[in-house]
């Protein structure tokens, strides 16, 4: 029989418990039609894999493609060892951007900033009184800044208590900045993302998740989306 392909010299990993490797894999009009016995089978092209191990292709079924977008316009702050340095970043953005725009960042780690998070005035300092956000590198926890609190409906950070988040206080009992899992997510005074902003995120974000295992992705719904600014 004359088959589209033969793919020679692989380690095929086959999930079958009786033959879980194989080394030569049968392709016809798209689908797979045999492993390893290729008796009377006849390839128009083989192709030689160099032992070169094989898997099938991932799904995965839960990929934030407009998060990654949203966050790829954003300061990065991922292996960054000081707070100083990260308010250095932020000076540098906001000198960049004018006087009422927004100044996001992302993937600051305080376990490598000797156990920091940012505060929210050392970031009004940073950015000159721009309105800020500096989310944590797992996505569950963020830094507002005073102005980012006023644009929200909190003037002077006077935050509420949030069921099932965690804000931090000063001694007067304003929020520091820090946010913890769903209280960043209060909607007040927040839009949510329009969806031209959805779009042009999820745009920018598919090159980047190209060079992956994964076969293909599949992104939650829009309303999961992080807030348009």
């Amino acid at each position: 029989m004359k088959i589209d392909a033969l793919f020679t010299n692989g380690r095929f990993w086959t999930g079958d418990a009786g033959h879980p490797e194989a080394t030569i894999l049968a392709v016809h009009r798209g689908r797979i039609l045999a492993v390893d016995d290729i008796d009377g089978l006849e390839a128009r092209e083989v192709h030689d894999l160099g032992g070169a191990r094989v898997i099938p292709g991932l799904h995965d079924a839960h990929h934030h493609l407009s998060f990654t977008g949203h966050r790829l316009a954003m300061v990065d702050l991922r292996g960054v060892t000081s707070v100083e340095t990260v308010y250095a970043r932020l000076a540098e953005r906001a000198a960049q951007l004018p006087a009422d725009a927004w100044v996001k960042a992302t993937g600051y780690d305080q376990n490598l900033l000797g156990g920091q998070h940012p505060t929210a005035e050392a970031v009004d300092r940073a950015v000159g009184g721009r309105p800020a956000i500096v989310e944590h590198v797992s996505a569950h926890m963020l830094v507002a800044n005073t102005r980012a609190f006023e644009l929200a409906g909190f003037p002077d950070r006077r935050f509420p208590d949030i069921d099932g988040g965690r804000v931090f206080r000063d001694a007067a009992g304003r929020a520091e900045g820090l946010l913890q899992e769903r209280a960043p997510w209060t909607r007040s005074g927040r839009s949510p993302p329009t969806s031209r902003s959805t779009t042009r995120w999820r745009r920018s974000s598919s090159p980047r998740t190209r060079p992956s295992p994964t076969a293909s992705r599949a992104s939650p719904s829009p309303a999961s989306s992080p807030p348009a600014r």
